[in-house]
């Protein structure tokens, strides 16, 4: 059984490795283009999308969160964390960002609800020293 389903996971390997296209040749414009129609599909005010594109660059998180749940999340619980005097390390924090995902019928209900769930984190956060004072000069 073991053997069979190691087969598969060669085989389908093997095919995605062999398929030309943007999706094996250029996988950060694939991404990026996902993360564009996410925005559209969401309740992210239009205002915020370049900042988004361009702080998910700027970062170099781009080349580590391809999903884009992931992206946009990580980007509003650093703009949260930041709002509170901290940075978020992201490496440290054991939590997939699309948890903090904006989502509901309107912004600012999506906004409470991922504020909610950045909450719910906050002490695991603390824990794997994820958050770190941002010390003003």
């Amino acid at each position: 059984m073991m053997d069979s389903a190691q087969n598969i996971v060669d085989q389908v390997l093997e095919e995605v490795q062999n398929t030309p296209g943007i999706g094996v040749e250029n996988p950060l414009e694939v991404a990026n283009q996902a993360l564009q129609e996410t925005l559209v599909n969401s309740v992210v005010p239009e205002e915020y999308w370049s900042e988004i594109m361009s702080w998910v660059a700027e970062t170099g998180l781009d080349s580590v969160y391809l999903d884009s749940r992931d992206r946009v999340g990580a980007w509003w619980a650093s703009k949260e964390v930041r709002s509170m005097g901290y940075t978020l390390n992201f490496t440290k924090c054991s939590k997939v960002p699309s948890e903090w995902f904006p989502e509901g019928e309107h912004w600012k209900e999506a906004e409470v609800e991922a504020r909610y769930r950045l909450v719910v984190s906050w002490e695991s956060l603390v824990e794997n020293g994820a958050l770190e004072k941002v010390e003003l000069e």
